[in-house]
């Protein structure tokens, strides 16, 4: 049985309060809806929380409906402010897999787009949180090691964001890509998928070309105005190949269509690493058959709140903790979870943590 000493600077994480005798797993589903019905997950990095998935809708909040091109291979590149959405080459059963492709148009209406009490990510939600994770880099880059990148470059940290789906291409051998080694994606929870993008014009004959980077880029937009260019907007991207989250391109096209990401509305702001954060304690075994032990400080006089998560970023098991300053450790049996890699998530008031281990 070999310690292994974690102090990690972390931010409050969303973590459900729940009766401390409870043993049996619990989902992270929420009742957060959309204008059709449909139903997303959440998962909490930092200050922030955001939307597991890519946005379905094909409503607007009030009912009104979102337009759609009459073919699918349509070129709009003519048209003012269009205000459309697509499922993948206008297929309806491509939405369970990759989502709906909004124009910038449609994702800014003042209508709202957004699940009640969320909102389209800005620009600066995004920086804020490659901010986090560059900063975390201990476990959020590839390599395990803190890192000197930046938001426009330079950094490791889109393995732990990208799902471990199969879909994303698998011909890079480049470590730290999302390609390479899937099993090892998403960390963080925050599942960024390979969906591609719909182009407004193509100069090419067979206009399925508006249709591209499916399974090999992942598009977002982001609700922020390019500061110089009333036609372009922001938007965050990377590739199967790639290393870095998410490169800050100068603005594209209002016109494409582009996935979206919703965050939580209210306080999303990047907050530096101090002494006040820093909740230390041990877990043992890293590689855990059936229970696991996690060890407090004495000096630890707070509740002290639990959720362990598979990669995927599903929540599996939960509880809460009274630490009068005599609890020495805790032990949670974990036979019933399946074979693989898990992160184990603690947080004391405004101090938190994160680990990965295996179960076994």
């Amino acid at each position: 049985m070999t310690f292994f000493s974690l102090i990690i600077c972390a931010l409050a994480l969303s973590v459900s309060t729940v009766n401390a005798q409870s043993k049996s797993p619990s989902s992270n589903q929420a009742d957060i809806t959309d204008a059709d019905g449909n139903v997303y997950t959440t998962v909490a990095i930092g200050t922030q929380t955001w939307l597991v998935e890519n946005l379905k809708t094909t409503k607007y909040r009030n009912g009104d409906e979102i337009g759609t091109t009459s073919t699918a291979n349509l070129e709009i590149n003519t048209e003012t402010s269009p205000k459309y959405q697509w499922s993948w080459r206008s297929v309806e059963t491509n939405v369970a897999t990759y989502a709906r492709y909004y124009t910038w148009f449609a994702a800014t209406d003042p209508r709202g787009i957004a699940p009640l009490g969320y909102r389209v990510a800005t620009d600066q939600d995004f920086i804020n949180l490659a901010t986090y994770l560059i900063e975390n880099g201990d476990l959020y880059s590839f390599d395990g090691l803190k890192n000197t990148g930046t938001v426009d470059g330079g950094n490791k940290i889109v393995k732990a964001l990208a799902s471990t789906t199969t879909l994303w291409t698998s011909t890079t051998t480049t470590a730290g890509s999302p390609g390479n080694d899937k099993a090892a994606n998403n960390v963080s929870g925050f599942s960024l998928f390979p969906s591609g993008q719909r182009l407004p014009s193509t100069s090419n004959a067979d206009k399925t070309k508006l249709w591209e980077f499916q399974n090999s880029g992942s598009y977002l937009w982001t609700s922020t105005e390019h500061p110089t260019n009333s036609g372009l907007a922001i938007f965050r991207k990377t590739f199967n190949n790639s290393t870095e989250f998410i490169t800050r391109p100068t603005g594209e096209n209002k016109k494409n269509g582009m996935s979206i990401r919703c965050i939580k509305e209210g306080l999303s702001t990047a907050i530096k690493n101090t002494e006040a954060n820093v909740l230390k304690f041990q877990m043992y075994p890293s590689q855990v058959k059936d229970i696991l032990t996690i060890s407090f400080p004495t000096t630890l006089t707070k509740k002290v709140k639990l959720a362990i998560l598979s990669i995927d970023g599903k929540l599996v098991y939960q509880n809460e903790y009274l630490s009068t300053g005599g609890l020495d450790k805790v032990s949670v049996q974990l036979s019933h979870l399946n074979q693989g890699l898990y992160l184990c998530k603690m947080n004391s008031g405004n101090a938190s943590g994160l680990v990965k281990f295996t179960k076994e």
